[in-house]
């Protein structure tokens, strides 16, 4: 009897560059916009966190790169900022 084959999620593309260029900027965009509003530009230990598990069990999420297939983010950055919003609306 052979063992079961495991499913294997496939790994999401990442846009092109100028799609990660404007997401980028947009980004930025959010976090000045909110830092002149608010004053912060960092999120709660407890947001980012929130945020991360969210992220890490996306269909979008690249685990070996810790970024996101949909804006192509670098995740460990962006869920940091407080008004970063996620591509997809999950946070």
């Amino acid at each position: 009897m052979q063992p079961t084959p495991q499913l294997i999620k496939p790994v999401p593309s990442l846009p092109t560059k100028r799609e990660m260029i404007f997401n980028l900027t947009q980004s930025v965009k959010d976090a000045l916009t909110g830092y002149i509003q608010t004053g912060n530009v960092l999120a709660e230990s407890a947001v980012i966190d929130s945020r991360m598990d969210t992220c890490i069990g996306c269909e979008a999420f690249i685990a070996n790169q810790i970024r996101c297939g949909k804006c192509g983010c670098y995740l460990n950055a962006k869920v940091r900022l407080s008004h970063a919003k996620c591509p997809i609306n999950k946070w």
